[in-house]
């Protein structure tokens, strides 16, 4: 089986995204790292409406790079917890809205951001809007982008996706552990993401950590830093890399310069290592949401 693939993340192309806070990236660095990325055979452009003006640069870009160049995955809007027909059909004006802010009719993937819509009351109305995009042609694929494996399976015992979106990095195993082999089983195509860990795994020791992450995390992280001789980056791209039945990586960038150092760095990493005993279960420290 092949390596993964990299994946582009765009949230920093519309947001100011990551632990650091970086602003967001520039038009004309976007157009920058777009060049880069399909120079280097990087197909996928993972967006959302949720990444601020991301769809409108991508869109200003479309027929110069996107069209010919990307397959989109685009997350749909936020569903209200009280799901109708009505809610259904404003969602699906907002993402006709969100194509046309990307100048496309049709995109690859069209994806579930948040997986609690499909374990609450009038979930099968948002499943059956997925569908019907599919059928009419409007996307390749639906998927669902979810956080643990325990929703990964309420969700795949009640519907069928095509793709499905993970957190997976050098400290967090769990979806490679317990989740990755029912996928393959099911050929759902895979797309791990917090790859860096929102840029947590990137910081240096000395950098201001969220108050949560503590000894647990500095006490694992110094150890890979150990064996990797203190690139981080590599530790975290050598893991990805040896994830094979993992489809894409999604990574996230805020320069030209740094997409190129993480393709340099990835194509150089020709060593099998051991992260088997780098696994954190401690949802405080591996889950955003709870920093």
């Amino acid at each position: 089986m092949a390596a993964p693939k990299i994946a582009l993340g765009t949230a920093q192309f519309g947001l100011k995204y990551g632990i650091a806070g970086l602003p967001r990236v520039s038009k004309d660095q976007v157009r920058k790292i777009l060049s880069l990325a399909a120079l280097n055979d990087i197909k996928v452009l993972d967006t959302a409406h949720q990444y601020g003006n991301a769809l409108d640069i991508l869109g200003s870009l479309s027929n110069v790079i996107v069209k010919k160049n990307f397959q989109i995955v685009l997350k749909i809007p936020e569903i209200p917890e009280k799901v109708n027909l009505w809610n259904i059909q404003d969602i699906r004006a907002q993402i006709f809205s969100d194509f046309a802010r990307l100048k496309l009719d049709t995109i690859d993937t069209l994806m579930v951001h948040n997986p609690e819509c499909l374990m609450r009351p009038g979930c099968d109305l948002v499943y059956d809007m997925l569908v019907n995009f599919k059928y009419l042609g409007l996307c390749q694929k639906i998927g669902v982008s979810v956080y643990d494996v325990g929703d990964f399976r309420k969700i795949i015992s009640d519907y069928g996706f095509d793709v499905v979106s993970f957190p997976s990095n050098v400290i967090d195993h769990r979806f490679v552990n317990r989740a990755v082999d029912h996928m393959s089983a099911l050929r759902i195509e895979m797309h791990a993401r917090s790859v860096f860990l929102q840029g947590l795994l990137l910081l240096s020791q000395n950098e201001k950590l969220p108050k949560k992450v503590t000894w647990e995390f500095l006490r694992v992280t110094r150890r890979i830093a150990l064996q990797f001789k203190g690139d981080m980056l590599k530790a975290c791209l050598a893991f990805l890399r040896q994830q094979f039945p993992i489809n894409y990586g999604v990574i996230g960038v805020h320069s030209v310069e740094q997409l190129q150092e993480i393709i340099t760095t990835y194509n150089n990493i020709d060593s099998w290592y051991n992260f088997d005993s780098y696994s954190i279960n401690d949802q405080k420290i591996i889950d955003p949401r709870r920093w």
